[in-house]
């Protein structure tokens, strides 16, 4: 089922806004078709639109590069987690079908909607993607847009200060994702300026219920994942810079940690190892912590991957744009030491 012409202008628009050139070349050249091009005019026009017509590059594979340019990076991600059977449960296609249809939206599992913006909310997308094995996880991904207001101009007259705004709308995706094992993380597209994460998860969580029903969950600590960093900071000397740190004891008492800049990390100082290894003697955790996964020659991650523990319990930021491959390669550390 090919594109319709205004499908693919709504396509168009919403691919230039994600991945650089070079991931939809590659993403192209995986389907043995010609994929080079100087420009997004060449791109469009000599490289996907004639393909798309011919039917040479299907919708779903279209839709998957959407989805690969999306839905990561920029993220506050909130963990939660259900036991294994309710996870099977609605990780099922008769189950999933059964709840879009009271919805009276089976297409967005059958047909999704390409959307460029939506007043309210809007479901975009529901799947269920393969994992390993025979493994599988539902994603339930939906669609916002935010008004930000970004001064352009400042003059001053003998008596007044006139600054002058401009009017710029965001599109912003959220995305959950539960996998079969009842692991469940969901990724809320993080705001240019200070909000409450909290409101903006239970706002998704309410539109998503009927398919992911909030009661079955609970909170997923990160504790144990930041323990497992911190106390094997040694070993990870060639594969995580350790920024800054704020850790607390028992008392209630504080004591933060930084460095000159993103490229030191904090345990290649004596004094600073000293300190917080004094401090956390002490009944103390750490409450804030950041964890750069450095880019490796084994392109896993193929760049630097800016992690921040901080908030809730079951809250981490996610600080750059990054592939999927990427974020995959950091999450999957992350559920082998914490889910």
């Amino acid at each position: 089922m090919i594109l319709t012409a205004r499908e693919r202008a709504i396509y168009f628009d919403l691919l230039e806004r994600s991945p650089s050139l070079g991931v939809v070349s590659l993403f192209i050249k995986t389907l043995n078709l010609p994929y080079s091009a100087g420009t997004w005019v060449d791109m469009r026009e000599k490289r996907l639109e004639p393909a798309i017509i011919d039917d040479r590059i299907s919708r779903s594979q279209l839709l998957k590069l959407l989805s690969d340019a999306e839905e990561f990076g920029h993220q506050n991600v909130f963990l939660f987690r259900c036991n294994v059977n309710a996870a099977l449960q609605i990780v099922n296609e008769n189950t999933l079908k059964g709840s879009l249809r009271k919805l009276e939206r089976l297409d967005l599992l059958e047909k999704p909607p390409l959307v460029l913006g939506s007043a309210n909310f809007q479901l975009t997308e529901v799947r269920l993607e393969p994992l390993a094995g025979s493994h599988r996880a539902l994603i339930v991904k939906g669609l916002e847009t935010r008004e930000y207001w970004k001064k352009i101009s400042e003059r001053e007259t003998n008596e007044r200060k006139i600054k002058e705004y401009e009017r710029r709308v965001e599109r912003a995706v959220n995305v959950a994702k539960l996998y079969d094992d009842g692991l469940l993380e969901i990724r809320i597209q993080s705001y240019e300026q200070a909000a409450d994460y909290v409101a903006a998860l239970q706002s998704f969580w309410s539109h998503i219920n009927p398919i992911i029903g909030q009661r079955s969950f609970e909170q997923l600590s990160l504790k144990r994942f930041k323990d497992y960093l911190i106390d094997n900071h040694a070993a990870f000397r060639s594969r995580i810079t350790y920024a800054p740190i704020v850790a607390e004891n028992e008392a209630g008492f504080t004591m933060a940690l930084g460095v000159p800049n993103l490229g030191k990390s904090l345990f290649e100082n004596d004094g600073a190892s000293a300190g917080y290894e004094a401090f956390s003697q002490h009944e103390a955790s750490i409450r804030t912590a950041n964890f750069i996964w450095k880019k490796q020659a084994t392109g896993k991650p193929s760049r630097d991957i800016h992690i921040r523990i901080a908030g809730n319990v079951n809250q981490f930021q996610l600080l750059v744009a990054c592939e999927r491959a990427d974020y995959e390669h950091f999450f999957q550390e992350l559920k082998d030491h914490c889910a």
